[in-house]
Parts: structure tokens; C-alpha cells; sequence
């Protein structure tokens, strides 16, 4: 049978700590100062540095640096306080910056999958098949 790997989860890309599960995300349509970005509801093994007011695209906000807690890689920001009205969903949220992490635990690396009858069938993906042609 397939063997569970536990949760996904996000590291630093640096460390490899794990700094949030994938459960905790709630949107991916954010931007950080390296690009995309993603907000979570949660982080962990993570040190949050100084407040500060920032003025970023969405409006005024108070935000402190996160960093990774064992090799202090600046991650992306908490939101301590928004001052707009509809921005206040944020407040106490992590931005982690995708450039800063990598996903853990995502997909089996396995050829074969155990199907209910106990025979294993070959996983090939289409780029393979498209690669080196369709068989018969």
C-alpha cells in the first residue's frame, strides 16, 4: 500500500526549518518584496523583529520582519495592525515570500501505485509519454 509522508508543509529555503503547513494558507494572491506571496494564518519556528508602519500596495500597515529561527533569513512580514477598515483581516497574518520557501512532504516519489487489488500499476507522466512518444 501507499505509504502516508504527514502533512504539507513549507521550509525555509535556506535551512530547510519547517515554518508553516499548507492547511494554514489563506490566499496566494499576495506580493512581496521578491515577488509572489502568500498569507498564512500561522507560522512557527520563525523570530518576528521590530514593528514598523509600512506603506505597501494595499495601504498604510504595521508590520514586523519574520525570520527563520535557526538560520535568521528574513521570510517575509507579520501584520500587526492595518489602518484601513477592509485591510483588518490581516492583522496578526504572515506573509511568507515564495523566493524564501520550499514545500516539504507534496508527492510520493514512487513509479508504482498500490491499487485496491494489490497490483501495482506504472506511473508514467504525460511528459514522458509525449517525450518518447505513445505506445501500443
Amino acid at each position: 500500500m501507499a505509504e502516508s509522508l504527514g502533512p504539507r508543509l513549507y521550509s525555509c529555503s535556506n535551512c530547510r526549518n519547517r515554518v508553516s503547513l499548507h492547511d494554514d494558507i489563506i490566499s496566494k494572491s499576495f506580493q512581496g518584496r521578491n515577488g509572489r506571496a502568500f498569507l498564512f494564518s500561522h507560522a512557527m519556528n520563525i523570530v518576528v523583529g521590530p514593528k514598523e508602519d509600512r506603506h505597501l500596495l494595499t495601504g498604510l500597515h504595521t508590520v514586523a520582519d519574520i525570520f527563520c529561527a535557526d538560520c535568521r533569513k528574513v521570510l517575509g512580514w507579520k501584520y500587526e495592525r492595518a489602518y484601513e477598515a477592509s485591510q483588518k483581516y490581516k492583522e496578526g497574518k504572515f506573509i511568507l515570500e515564495k523566493a524564501m520557501i520550499v514545500k516539504e512532504n507534496w508527492k510520493k516519489n514512487w513509479f508504482f501505485q498500490a491499487l485496491g487489488d494489490e497490483t501495482l500499476h506504472l506511473l508514467v507522466p504525460m511528459s514522458l509519454v509525449d517525450w518518447f512518444g505513445y505506445w501500443t
